[in-house]
């Protein structure tokens, strides 16, 4: 996952006597391209589409992951196709704060899920 120039502030802090920003509530977002720096081409808020709320693991190894699946529901219609993922620290709009993409791209229809099992989601520093 490649983490924004937001996360990396926040990161800096810690080497430098700051206080980093202690976010209590992560989002997860479903995009049909590449969110690039700024969280671009999420899907719309239609057809039953809401970021979703993510918790995460502690951290082992310099790595976390999400501790219990997010699962995502399409209703009322058809979402486009998916291929990456985003991580925010507000439901609506807030941060963008790092995304990845999947490991294969899926077309969510009416009635149909995505979901990411816990375990799913890995967030590194490298």
């Amino acid at each position: 996952m490649a983490f924004t120039a937001a996360v990396r502030t926040e990161m800096l802090k810690v080497f430098t006597n700051g206080s980093p920003t202690d976010y209590t509530t992560w989002y997860v977002s479903l995009h049909t391209a590449d969110p690039g720096a700024t969280g671009a081409d999420e899907l719309p808020s239609s057809n039953g589409y809401i970021r979703k709320t993510v918790s995460w693991s502690a951290v082992s190894g310099g790595a976390s992951d999400n501790s219990a699946q997010v699962q995502f529901a399409a209703s009322g219609g058809d979402w486009s196709q998916v291929s990456y993922f985003g991580i925010w620290n507000a439901e609506t709009s807030g941060t963008w704060l790092g995304g990845g993409s999947l490991s294969a791209a899926k077309t969510i229809t009416d009635g149909d899920t995505g979901t990411f099992a816990a375990g799913d989601l890995d967030l590194t520093i490298s």
